[in-house]
């Protein structure tokens, strides 16, 4: 795996999420790969359960907007950050999230380790204080 690579697989994964196309889903990853939403939890194991658990959740069409770009790759280990963005339904952002992934990749360029850390965007402070 080299730089583009990397980028290549960011860019089919972000199209896998618009899509939910499950041969897309799928496609991104080995078919041991254990998939860690959040990296305390036990990750969910194997190709078709991830694409199972991709479906179960599916973000409505237009509600997000991503971007990721790798930052650090070490042989088959790549290191991503990102900002995926939440809207509602109106336009408005709703929530922000800067994230670091920890990919592992397989000889066939298949994601066989996946862990996503992250962080939400503090929101705006919408209170005011009364003067006095």
């Amino acid at each position: 795996m080299n730089h583009d690579d990397v980028q290549a697989w960011l860019d089919r994964y972000v199209e896998a999420w618009r899509t939910y196309d499950p041969a897309l889903i799928g496609d991104l990853f080995s078919e041991d790969v254990e998939y860690r939403f959040v990296p305390w939890e036990e990750p969910t194991r194997g190709r078709q359960a991830v694409v199972d658990a991709w479906l179960e959740h599916k973000d409505p069409p237009g509600s997000w907007q991503a971007s990721w770009e790798p930052v650090a790759l070490e042989g088959d280990v790549a290191v991503t950050r990102g900002v995926s963005r939440y809207f509602e339904a109106d336009g408005p952002p709703k929530r922000t999230y800067h994230n670091v992934w920890i990919l592992r990749f397989d000889a066939w360029g298949r994601c066989s380790s996946y862990t996503d850390w992250f962080m939400p965007e503090p929101q705006p402070d919408t209170t005011s204080e009364s003067e006095g």
